[in-house]
């Protein structure tokens, strides 16, 4: 999909929102995974970041987690974008 800019349009930073930054570097993402004692290694690939999810977690049900916190931060981005 063409847009006319991809950087991040929540703070104005001339940094290209991507995937890893939209729901792991960005600060209120950090902040949600924070508040779930979770701690995101400073990577950028997302399977690292995943098992690191995972082990942290411990749980059979992690993914279900993982899942559901960046579908939270991403429907607040498109609320912030289309509201």
């Amino acid at each position: 999909m063409h847009l006319p800019s991809y950087f991040c349009v929540i703070r104005s930073l001339n940094i290209e929102q991507d995937l890893l930054h939209l729901m792991f570097h960005y600060p209120f993402s950090l902040a949600c995974w924070n508040s779930l004692q979770l701690q995101i290694p400073n990577f950028d690939y997302l399977m690292i970041i995943v098992e690191s999810l995972k082990a942290q977690l411990n749980l059979p049900f992690f993914m279900e987690i993982i899942t559901t916190m960046c579908w939270s931060i991403w429907t607040l981005r498109n609320d912030i974008i289309f509201r």
